[in-house]
């Protein structure tokens, strides 16, 4: 779960399900099916789901992942079939809930 600042005045909270997780030596690969809800202040403007494929370093706490948006609210439907990649670092992976920082992007919009 991350929070997102997408455009000014839009924020959205990003929630994922490791539906495949695998590690060899310090490396974790894995896959994840998410959703992404976007606010503007308090009231819930849209969401987009997808799916992505992680590598994670055990080392330095950090994640990259790739993959693309599978569908979404008719808001930001314009998105569907764009690439999706973050990159973060966790800060803490021992405290639950787990939080992160890092940056999100969408491609091909």
């Amino acid at each position: 779960m991350g929070d997102i600042a997408f455009l000014p005045g839009i924020t959205g909270k990003y929630y994922c399900v490791t539906t495949y997780y695998i590690e060899t030596g310090k490396v974790g690969h894995g896959i994840e099916d998410f959703y992404i809800v976007f606010w503007q202040g308090n009231e819930e403007i849209g969401t987009v789901t997808g799916y992505d494929k992680v590598i994670s370093v055990n080392a330095n706490w950090k994640v990259r992942a790739n993959g693309w948006i599978t569908d979404a609210s008719d808001n930001f439907a314009y998105l569907i079939g764009c690439k999706f990649q973050y990159e973060l670092t966790f800060i803490d992976p021992t405290v639950i809930p787990i939080l992160s920082i890092g940056t999100c992007f969408f491609a091909g919009v």
